[in-house]
């Protein structure tokens, strides 16, 4: 039993893998942002810093 266990994690696990590669290979390397979520986005841009900078200067 364990050995059959073992085998299908192996298994799922390069199934990952191959979805992993294919999707590096799929991502074209622009970073698909939307202005409107800015906000709420937790990785830093050029929108979001802009933002922040924006909104430190206008406050007092």
């Amino acid at each position: 039993m364990g050995a059959l266990l073992n085998l299908l994690l192996l298994i799922a696990m390069l199934a990952i893998a191959v979805v992993w590669i294919v999707s590096l290979c799929r991502w074209d390397g622009e970073k698909n942002c939307n202005p409107n979520e800015c906000e709420t986005c937790p990785f830093p841009c050029e929108g979001h810093s802009a933002k922040s900078n924006n909104r430190k200067e206008t406050t007092p």
